[in-house]
């Protein structure tokens, strides 16, 4: 049986603060978005209130469903995205996680005979073909889930990591069919070693961009919805 202690240390390592990140982004958000209702609420009523009290109760309600559900839900996307950042930006959770999964991909039956285990030693090095790699890394990403499952207290940290897996498995695959395009083969330790040095650098680039493109549409998509609402209840409620 191997030594699942240095796995799980690994684990609790990028998620420990990875999770502290997430927590504030998401009390933050909903501060952002409690404030944001407030300023269009109060603007709703001078739309469409007119000193109408049902008016008043109708748009306030509306209000507070339309942002407390899309607070709620740029809420969790920040969170995680937040955690994500700092995780790859400052944790290096992306080269710990890749060479976690490629530990896996790349290991050595320990209950081999010495003369077998060299020979799987050889074809780790190797050229594999593209649907063997595919294979090597989903059972290495369904190992790393099942063990992050175990060990990762909490359901926001496990996602935390679920998404961090995820990522990393994304540019693994694509490095795979890159380098089988280019080869008509996936040399495994050299992509290995090609995802880790890379893959902070590029999940970083890509959530942030993803951030920032989700809150605009989440707040705009929001404020509208509102504004459509109070427009509604001006000119079609008396």
């Amino acid at each position: 049986m191997a030594d699942l202690a240095p796995v799980v240390g690994a684990i609790l390592e990028i998620t420990g603060p990875m999770l502290q990140r997430a927590l504030g982004a998401f009390f933050k958000t909903a501060l952002g978005m409690a404030t944001l209702a407030v300023l269009c609420i109060i603007g709703g009523c001078f739309i469409c209130a007119k000193g109408s009290v049902l008016r008043t109760v109708i748009i306030i309600g509306c209000g507070v469903v339309i942002f407390t559900i899309a607070g709620l839900f740029l809420g969790l996307k920040r969170a995680i995205g937040n955690g994500l950042l700092v995780g790859f930006s400052s944790l290096h959770a992306g080269e710990k996680t890749s060479r976690l999964l490629f530990t896996r991909i790349l290991q050595v039956d320990e209950h081999q005979q010495m003369g077998e285990r060299g020979i799987a030693i050889a074809r780790a090095a190797e050229r594999v073909p593209l649907d063997v790699a595919e294979q090597k890394l989903q059972r290495a990403i369904d190992w790393t889930l099942r063990i992050s499952h175990e060990s990762t207290p909490g359901f926001v940290r496990r996602t935390l990591k679920r998404a961090a897996v995820a990522r990393v498995a994304a540019v693994t695959l694509a490095k795979f069919r890159s380098e089988n395009a280019e080869f008509g083969g996936v040399d495994l330790a050299k992509v290995g070693n090609e995802v880790a040095t890379q893959i902070d650098g590029l999940v970083v680039k890509t959530v942030s961009g993803a951030l920032l493109k989700v809150t605009m549409a989440i707040v705009l998509g929001a404020s509208l919805a509102f504004l459509g609402v109070a427009v509604a209840l001006r000119h079609f409620m008396h």
